[in-house]
């Protein structure tokens, strides 16, 4: 994970920092947050991500490869869950993440097989990364089955549809972590 710094007063720059998040100009004086994301394997393959002082990195942006997507899917299905206004937007969005989980488990397969056309025979990473897509595919089918409930539910005689509505996040959100990894 990269490490977040704070920065009490900015310093007069020749180039720009814009927040990532809103767009915000960070004048010289400002306090601000960045983290520098690796996107290579030398030093020099980093990425500068700037942040006002309102917001803080989300985990996919602390993280890289493989993890950062993992926690872009649970981030989204926490910002759609905070956003939802109707459950059919709740319902949509858990099937976009069971779609992006099942991405995720198909990229861990193609690298088992790789691993094991290499060697010739399972090792134990590729035990491993088989456990993950097995974890992967079973996450995908419990989104799944999230978004099908979700879709279910009918309104009972007292419920309104802040109650359906709040029912529909309960429910995502305990899908949302099932992820055992």
């Amino acid at each position: 994970m990269a490490k977040v710094v704070t920065v009490q007063k900015a310093r007069a720059s020749k180039k720009t920092r814009k927040c990532r998040r809103c767009g915000h100009e960070i004048q010289a004086g400002e306090p601000y947050k960045y983290v520098r994301q690796r996107v290579g394997y030398t030093r020099r393959g980093t990425l500068k991500l700037n942040f006002c002082g309102e917001h803080y990195p989300k985990g996919s942006e602390l993280a890289s490869g493989r993890r950062a997507q993992l926690m872009g899917i649970q981030d989204a299905i926490a910002e759609g869950i905070q956003a939802a206004t109707d459950t059919d937007s709740i319902s949509s969005m858990l099937t976009d993440a069971a779609s992006s989980a099942e991405e995720m488990a198909g990229e861990y397969e193609e690298s088992v097989s790789n691993i094991e056309e290499g060697f010739g025979h399972p090792i134990s990473m590729s035990e491993e990364m088989q456990e993950k897509a097995d974890a992967f595919n079973e996450w995908a089918s419990v989104l799944e089955n999230a978004a099908n409930e979700i879709q279910g539910i009918e309104a009972g005689d007292e419920e309104t549809d802040d109650d359906i509505l709040e029912r529909a996040q309960e429910i995502a959100d305990s899908a949302a972590s099932e992820l055992s990894i």
